[in-house]
């Protein structure tokens, strides 16, 4: 699994499910050459956004989790791999694929989208705490 913060260092882009805001994302599948690839084809069935639309089209690696998925209760629990990437277009994008909406938020207003123990706050938090403390460059 990978999820993308799209993020232009002040606001991010968010999308909603019929389960709540989340961070764009999805599963691999069997024509993905690598978890970058993924990650920016996902960005793109959800969003719109795509290479060109992107300032910077590398994903760059943040962190790895194992979630909590609903999907897997009988199972063990995937990892998400999450990466960031920098747009300072986060307007465009049109929500697709499994996404019902996209909202741009400001990073300190995340708070009142993510629900307290959502795996996407986390990420968010991390990426928040890096960037903080200066381990953390976006490009």
């Amino acid at each position: 699994v990978v999820d993308a913060i799209i993020t232009d260092g002040e606001n991010i882009l968010l999308g909603r499910k019929k389960s709540g805001w989340c961070l764009p994302g999805g599963f691999a599948d069997e024509c993905d050459a690598s978890l970058e690839g993924t990650v920016l084809r996902e960005v793109m069935e959800e969003t719109h956004l795509v290479f060109g639309m992107l300032d910077n089209s590398r994903p760059k690696y943040l962190m790895s989790h194992q979630c909590n998925d609903w999907r897997y209760r009988k199972a063990r629990q995937p990892f998400t791999t999450v990466f960031t990437i920098y747009a300072t277009n986060l307007e465009s994008a049109i929500a697709g694929d499994d996404l019902l909406e996209v909202k741009v938020v400001k990073l300190s207003e995340i708070s009142s989208y993510l629900k307290e123990g959502d795996s996407h706050k986390l990420y968010i938090t991390e990426f928040l705490n890096r960037q903080e403390n200066g381990n953390y460059k976006l490009t």
